[in-house]
């Protein structure tokens, strides 16, 4: 079993005077040593290996009434009511396929579908490199951005190895690998074999609700070159390598991802006729899960989650992913995970022909209800601010709204698209207009 932490980056360069320290002890000890005639081996060299992630699609959850395009969301009192049906907004452009097996994408295009998820720039992909039932090394790849490529620096001895990781490295408290174990359902045949027939993989400290997707090797497979994998599947982890004598030539490795949660996105759209007396800029959006607490209410999720994943190799293509289990920890989720803030900015102002997407998030298996909170402000058509930070709690309720599906569930996307309408019966009053809530029925 092997155990990692975060990995932490350099935060700076030591300071001058343990510097000096530390060069006057090493001249110290070559003088002390000079007599000593043995001769340590060479190390093996450390030499560029270059990774290519391919995630797994996401497949859409169809909304429970998907033909109600006119439903709203209501900013107002009682008479509001909102629609999460779905929309159609052109499509995921832009996503191509770059080879079989079906439904894998380059990573960086999964990437870019989710609204400010574009910068790669600090994520990383945590692999163990496994050799029969021991592991090698537990390494980074690190996103380079003028190469659009995921590469790293180590040795190699030319060996098959049997890898296993995961994406985005920084998602994670830490990580445990352990081999096969006839406890965790492998054949006492395939604990012999060892990593090659598979392993279990256990992330800890991951946050409930997540700007990161969480996602784990699912196939594994050395390339001739940079775009010429070598008849990679899923199920398969080995990898044959080359050796990094010399300390000169590339390993092309390409790594296959699945999903460990779900996906959800938010867009927003402002009522036409609402649009003629008032725009809304909304400055933040907060997610929090929620959980029955078996007295017919509702209680804060755990702020994280240790998820882990079986992992067994298949001969067929089919998936490796034999269980996984989600284990809340941490205190209650008291404190909404920040979906978007404006920062700087004055936030985003929502147009009334199409909608305005917000950024995606991620949240586990088995989340059935939310409170999606919502921060504006309101302006008149002269642009004069009328009301600033007014707050709007909904209760998402994924059974309700979605047909196939009572929760959440890995590798599945929920979208939400709700549409900004004023509420009011008769005559349309200032409070109606600017200071609005927001009610779902």
């Amino acid at each position: 079993m092997m155990r990692v932490m975060r990995p932490m980056m350099a935060k700076g360069l030591m300071k001058p005077m343990m510097l000096l320290r530390l060069v006057g002890f090493v001249v110290l000890m070559g003088v002390m040593g000079c007599s000593d005639d043995r001769v340590e081996p060479a190390a093996t060299p450390r030499a560029t290996v270059e990774v290519s992630p391919y995630g797994h699609d996401f497949v859409e959850v169809t909304p429970a009434s998907p033909g109600r395009a006119d439903e709203i969301i209501g900013f107002g009192d009682a008479d509001g009511f909102v629609s999460l049906g779905r929309a159609d907004d052109g499509g995921e452009a832009g996503l191509t396929r770059a080879w079989p097996p079906t439904g894998y994408y380059s990573y960086s295009a999964m990437n870019g579908l989710f609204e400010g998820q574009r910068d790669l720039i600090n994520s990383t992909i945590g692999v163990f490199f496994t050799k029969g039932a021991s592991t090698q090394e537990y390494t980074s790849f690190f996103y380079q951005e003028s190469l659009s490529k995921w590469n790293t620096t180590m040795e190699l001895d030319g060996s098959t190895y049997h890898l296993y990781g995961f994406i985005p490295q920084e998602v994670a408290d830490g990580a445990v690998l352990r081999a096969p174990a006839t406890a965790d359902g492998f054949a006492a045949d395939a604990v012999e074999a060892g990593f090659a027939d598979g392993g279990t993989l256990t992330l800890n400290g991951l946050s409930t609700v997540t700007a990161s997707d969480p996602c784990v090797i699912v196939g594994a497979k050395e390339g001739s070159n940079a775009s010429t994998d070598n008849g990679i599947q899923t199920g398969q982890f080995a990898v044959a390598t080359q050796a990094t004598s010399g300390g000169s030539g590339t390993n092309h490795i390409f790594l296959l991802f699945d999903h460990l949660y779900a996906a959800l996105r938010f867009s927003f759209k402002l009522d036409a006729e609402y649009a003629k007396l008032r725009d809304i800029n909304i400055t933040g959006l907060r997610l929090q899960a929620l959980a029955d607490d078996g007295a017919g209410g509702v209680t804060g999720v755990g702020s994280k989650y240790n998820v882990t994943v079986k992992l067994g190799r298949t001969a067929d293509g089919s998936t490796p992913i034999r269980d996984i289990t989600y284990e809340p920890v941490g205190g209650s989720a008291a404190t909404n995970e920040a979906i978007y803030a404006a920062g700087s900015t004055t936030g985003l102002r929502l147009s009334s022909t199409e909608f305005t997407h917000l950024r995606g998030c991620f949240a586990p298996t088995g989340i059935t209800k939310f409170n999606l909170v919502t921060t504006y402000d309101v302006y008149d058509k002269q642009d004069n601010m009328t009301r600033k930070g007014c707050v709007a709690t909904n209760r998402i309720d994924i059974g309700q709204l979605f047909e196939s599906a009572s929760s959440l569930e890995r590798g599945r996307m929920f979208v939400v698209r709700l549409t900004v309408s004023p509420t009011y019966l008769y005559v349309l009053s200032e409070p109606d207009l600017d200071s609005p809530t927001v009610n779902i029925k």
